[in-house]
């Protein structure tokens, strides 16, 4: 059991945040959900710090109430905050959505009979592990320069762009992604073993895909007017564009599926998560208007194509590409 007053002490002693910043979860109603995710992102942080020096870092959560976390390095600390306000957002797109369930199980039930959790659960840990491992990359991207910085998960103005910005954030989604890919894999492994096939890979990836899908988008309250060269961040459709094809393309590597003769197209299956969402709107299981979105990014296509190329290229020198950091570890 891991010591939350530890991370309080050193929230305090390192000037992360204001003491009447932070959240203490427990014996509030929050308590169970926050206890089993805080455990997962500080044994995770202990893991990723003993490869790559993240040392010493904090894993707090705070009272802030709009959906948004910070990855920060500060006094020679690296952090992460997370917004009690996004434990509520995801809470209510998934945990208390009834017609998430109600909806998947009766399109999937074959499949749902045979999970240990509900769709509303694991779409809650795709989510906040999302969040979790974009900021983590950000921690590691900032191990380079090393000096005070911090970067948001929630869009700021315009006045905040820069290409580099766009980047970092890219960048972060990619390797959250492929970190979200990875656990994907070895939970169909674990939950269908050697009846694990073709056709339930394609519909838990198309779901739980969907799941990240609604999570980016919700970081934005109109997801309908695309931009480019604005704002902190890039907009929610490059941004899961960019997440659902390295997720996509990372299964399509995965021995567990090669092993059962899986396939995972990455155009196909990207159309099949986009189309399956659109499905969802219309059944008003989510409410992102992700469909006028995809209306608006047909009219640009060719620049969102072009955008991406220039994010894809961009020279990274200041920070670390979170990816290759990792992937340089792993050999």
């Amino acid at each position: 059991m891991r010591n939350y007053d530890i991370e309080i002490d050193n929230t305090k002693k390192y000037n992360i945040l204001m003491s009447n910043e932070i959240y203490d979860y427990r014996d509030t109603p929050f308590d169970g959900l926050i206890s089993q995710y805080y455990e997962f992102c500080k044994d995770n942080l202990d893991i990723q710090s003993r490869k790559i020096d993240i040392n010493p870092n904090i894993i707090i959560f705070n009272n802030f109430f709009n959906s948004n976390a910070v990855a920060k390095l500060m006094n020679g600390v690296f952090s992460i905050s997370i917004n009690i306000g996004l434990i509520k957002k995801c809470s209510d797109n998934f945990l208390v959505n009834e017609r998430l369930d109600q909806f998947i199980d009766n399109k999937f039930k074959e499949i749902t009979d045979r999970l240990d959790n509900k769709i509303s659960g694991l779409g809650f840990q795709i989510a906040t592990n999302f969040t979790y491992y974009h900021e983590l990359a950000h921690l590691f991207q900032f191990t380079k320069k090393n000096e005070d910085f911090k970067l948001n998960e929630k869009v700021e103005n315009s006045s905040d762009y820069s290409l580099e910005k766009h980047y970092l954030e890219i960048n972060a989604d990619a390797f959250a992604s492929i970190a979200l890919a990875s656990h994907i894999s070895q939970y169909l492994e674990k939950s269908f073993g050697e009846s694990l096939n073709q056709t339930i890979a394609d519909n838990v990836i198309i779901i739980l895909g969907s799941c990240l899908l609604n999570h980016i988008a919700n970081f934005y309250s109109d997801i309908t007017a695309i931009y480019f060269n604005e704002n902190s961040h890039p907009h929610p459709i490059l941004r899961i564009f960019n997440s659902l094809l390295n997720l996509t393309n990372y299964l399509n590597q995965s021995t567990v599926l090669q092993k059962q003769n899986i396939n995972i197209e990455c155009a196909t299956m990207f159309k099949k998560i986009i189309d399956f969402y659109r499905e969802m709107e219309t059944n008003n299981i989510f409410d992102t208007n992700f469909g006028g979105a995809i209306d608006a990014a047909e009219k640009v296509e060719k620049e969102i194509i072009e955008y991406l190329g220039q994010l894809i290229e961009f020279n990274l020198t200041e920070y670390h590409n979170a990816l290759n950091l990792w992937n340089s570890q792993m050999t």
